[in-house]
């Protein structure tokens, strides 16, 4: 079997076929007579192998490292288990990176629809990107936040009185938070999206909170309440974060 008909065969193209070759993950004999390269079935094997561990997020330098293991004749699966944990971790947290940068910018082109245009200063380029401030960022997503479970709550089957009622109650809540003391703690030793979700549960269970939220892109903890700052601090300490600044 030709490079050619490898790739018709897997449905990928004969580059695909040619890269896993010039890196030996598949090993095809040169014909001697018309200097082609011939696969076998167990090249067959490999490359859909090598496809379907791609579809589930391995690199390419893992898939190398399990097929050395199997040609070992060793068991992959503990490796194979090792690194699909890693690989996980990795696109949680590029998940994670990537749901926040989509608030940020929801908010943003909420922020600047009403902002007025200016022409560049000495010292501004512009101000609708550098009065745009993660701290600011993060009051407004707690806040929309808020309303969208709200709206979570309440949904299903209401008459136009509960949606009244419902768009009040709303209000009413981003009012309260808003009135409320905030305190942006920059929280150190969180890098995935189980650290968040441990911090913003230790920070809502100090008495007087009424919410917490974390950015991992920021490292920047946001909490609204009237509660006393070193309480913060001692609650995250408890779960093994630490804050290296608060105000």
């Amino acid at each position: 079997m030709r490079v050619n008909q490898l790739a018709k065969s897997l449905s990928v193209t004969p580059d695909t076929v040619r890269f896993y070759t010039r890196i030996k993950v598949l090993q095809p004999v040169k014909n001697k007579t018309n200097g082609y390269h011939e696969y076998s079935e167990k090249d067959v094997s490999r490359l859909r192998f090598v496809l379907s561990a791609r579809q589930l997020g391995f690199s390419v330098d893992d898939i190398q490292e399990i097929l050395g293991q199997a040609d070992m004749k060793k068991s992959p699966c503990p490796t194979v288990r090792r690194l699909i944990d890693q690989r996980l971790h990795e696109t949680e947290q590029r998940y994670l990176n990537m749901v926040q940068l989509r608030e940020r910018m929801v908010l943003a082109v909420k922020d600047w629809s009403d902002k007025p245009d200016k022409a560049p200063t000495g010292d501004v380029i512009c101000h609708l990107i550098e009065e745009f401030t993660p701290t600011v960022f993060e009051v407004n997503m707690m806040v929309e936040q808020t309303n969208e479970i709200g709206g979570k709550e309440k949904s299903g089957g209401c008459c136009c009185s509960d949606k009244v009622q419902h768009q009040t109650e709303k209000t009413d809540r981003t009012t309260q938070i808003s009135d409320l003391p905030l305190h942006t703690l920059v929280v150190k030793g969180a890098t995935c999206g189980s650290c968040v979700a441990k911090i913003e549960r230790a920070l809502q269970s100090v008495a007087g909170v009424e919410e917490a939220r974390m950015n991992l892109s920021t490292e920047t903890a946001i909490v609204s309440g009237d509660v006393a700052t070193k309480s913060l601090i001692s609650a995250l300490a408890n779960v093994g974060f630490s804050v290296v600044k608060a105000k």
